[in-house]
């Protein structure tokens, strides 16, 4: 008989702690699940919704505000998530909340993030549709960062085989280790310089000269901007002018004397052609030239008489 009693208090307290515990799970799950809350039923269409599923958290600046209740397809590439706000969150969250689909930590679950619109506008109320932002998929992510990881695959390799030519004797990086080298593009780069600043002070003559002759300073100035100067050469251009009409003139009259000389007129001509007047002149040149030796012969005889030659004692004298 006790041992009945026994057992029965041992089995009506195992009861009694079930129905606790079942009691305190209920309790938890509605306060998890906002179960035993209001509620204000709201919508928002998304393209992908990324493994969302109902139930999933929804959290508003991180903070839990309520969950998904249920997902739909409203068209062929549109799917309608609802969800629920507690009515003590409702006041906080306007029509124009942005939602957007997230990950609880690195791999959580999915949640659907709200995010306040700006301007704050009027608080959302039963049925009321939200706008999204549609954010790039983990498994997009993910083919992006392999497609990524393959191209610093195919970029390591070459910079590999970059290095291990510049490593090699006769390559590049020899050339660029030589010393010498060094010193000769050190040497030439002082050079260039020396150069640069020559052409630089030619540069700056250069620009004085032409400033100067601007100016009128110098031969060149004044050649270019003294007006009396132009003048002088315009009337010297002028005499060059007029005696070359004047050569050209002596010229036509030599022409025809020597064409009339040539053709036998005048007495040029025929001094040049007639032989007997050639003989005449020599005989009469030959005989004024003996008659003025005979002159002289008798002059000197005369200095030597004796009526003159006291004369010209006096005039050798004086």
């Amino acid at each position: 008989m006790k041992k009945q009693t026994s057992q029965r208090i041992r089995l009506g307290a195992f009861v009694l702690a079930s129905i606790v515990a079942l009691v305190l799970g209920l309790y938890y799950v509605g306060q998890q699940r906002s179960i035993f809350h209001k509620s204000v039923k709201v919508y928002t269409d998304f393209r992908n919704i990324d493994g969302l599923m109902p139930g999933n958290n929804v959290r508003f600046n991180g903070y839990d505000v309520g969950m998904v209740l249920s997902l739909h397809p409203a068209a062929d590439s549109v799917i309608r998530v609802q969800l629920s706000i507690d009515e003590e969150y409702v006041k906080w969250i306007s029509v124009n909340a942005i939602a957007s689909i997230g990950t609880d930590g690195l791999l959580g679950n999915k949640i659907l993030n709200l995010e306040p619109g700006q301007p704050f506008e009027r608080s959302v109320k039963e049925n009321d549709q939200l706008k999204v932002r549609n954010l790039m998929a983990m498994d997009a992510a993910m083919r992006t960062l392999n497609e990524t990881n393959d191209n610093l695959f195919f970029v390591s390799r070459d910079l590999k085989g970059i290095t291990e030519r510049l490593l090699r004797d006769n390559s590049l990086w020899r050339m660029l280790a030589d010393s010498a080298l060094a010193d000769q593009v050190r040497t030439a780069i002082v050079r260039v310089n020396v150069v640069s600043e020559n052409s630089a002070i030619i540069t700056g003559d250069l620009r004085g000269m032409v400033q100067d002759v601007k100016n009128g300073k110098g031969s060149l100035g004044a050649l270019i901007t003294d007006t009396s100067l132009y003048s002088g050469i315009e009337q010297t251009v002028i005499h060059l002018e007029s005696l070359s009409d004047t050569l050209a003139m002596a010229s036509g009259n030599f022409n025809r004397l020597s064409k009339n000389a040539v053709d036998g007129h005048g007495t040029v001509a025929a001094l040049l052609n007639d032989t007997s007047l050639v003989h005449a002149v020599n005989s009469a040149v030959l005989s004024i030239q003996g008659a003025a030796d005979g002159i002289n012969n008798n002059m000197a005889l005369l200095r030597q008489s004796r009526l003159l030659k006291r004369y010209y004692k006096r005039e050798m004298k004086k």
